[in-house]
């Protein structure tokens, strides 16, 4: 036999014995590949959730109704299911349970929007039924800018850091004293009150204080004005709140009630 057919067959040998080794590792190997795609596909999977969810409650809690973004008055008379509140917030896009957390109510009671406008204990606050995507909130233990326009201030600002969107509306017809308020994630977007002197002007005024022709005289101007013009101008924003809290949210005594969930409001102690 030469040298070069003895080469060969030990060359085919070698070759041969190599294949079938390798052979019987490819199973394996393929189902290794396997595992790794399946755990990186589960990783996405997983990942891809968390970011759905995380984008859903960002756009939530922050790309709700933008401040400036207020809706037309449609003009349409709805049945009212109240009389108008003198100081009631609103908040947009939160469930009732975020409420009863950021208050921290106790003693709560399931309520009518008439057991709840009603109720005479000044201690509890009476959260309505959610009106489309607004909730609010009645009670005469709110803070009054008129007593102390700090606490208000205060008050607003750590509950829309919250709870996001939020409005106040107060008002006294008696003494004339009025005041409103709109800030979202703790920022104020606008803020007017008025008790005698401005207590608090902030934000440039909305298109719908425009077209209300609501007056807000700035610090110290109300020295140049006399105390008919006072009296005249504070009752006129008085008769406007409602209808600017229609704009910006809901107007509480003009609720149509279809607009509303067939679930009660509720009520419940606030220390305040």
């Amino acid at each position: 036999m030469s040298p070069i057919t003895a080469s060969a067959r030990i060359f085919n040998g070698m070759t041969g014995s190599g294949s079938t080794n390798g052979a019987e590792y490819l199973p394996f190997f393929l189902v290794f590949v396997l595992i790794v795609v399946l755990l990186l596909a589960s990783a996405l999977a997983c990942l891809a959730i968390v970011h759905v969810r995380a984008h859903r409650k960002e756009k939530e809690r922050h790309h709700r109704l933008l401040p400036d973004d207020e809706p037309e008055d449609t003009g349409v008379a709805f049945s009212a299911v109240a009389d108008t509140p003198c100081r009631w917030l609103a908040v947009q896009g939160v469930k009732p349970e975020a409420l009863v957390n950021a208050f921290r109510l106790e003693n709560l009671n399931e309520c009518s929007w008439s057991e709840g406008m009603t109720d005479s204990d000044e201690e509890r606050l009476f959260v309505a039924p959610p009106i489309d995507n607004w909730i609010l909130i009645f009670g005469e233990s709110l803070p009054d800018p008129a007593e102390d326009i700090d606490r208000c201030f205060r008050f607003l600002h750590h509950l829309s850091l919250d709870l996001g969107h939020v409005q106040f509306f107060s008002f006294n017809r008696a003494l004339g004293y009025h005041a409103w308020a709109k800030l979202c994630q703790g920022s104020v977007v606008r803020a007017y009150a008025w008790a005698g002197e401005t207590l608090w002007n902030q934000g440039t005024p909305s298109r719908a204080e425009l077209s209300l022709k609501m007056r807000c005289p700035d610090y110290f101007e109300y020295d140049d004005l006399s105390w008919q013009e006072q009296h005249q101008f504070s009752h006129e924003n008085i008769e406007r709140i409602s209808n600017l809290a229609s704009r910006w949210s809901v107007d509480p005594s003009a609720i149509d009630a279809r607009r509303m969930t067939p679930y009660p409001g509720f009520s419940g102690d606030w220390n305040g």
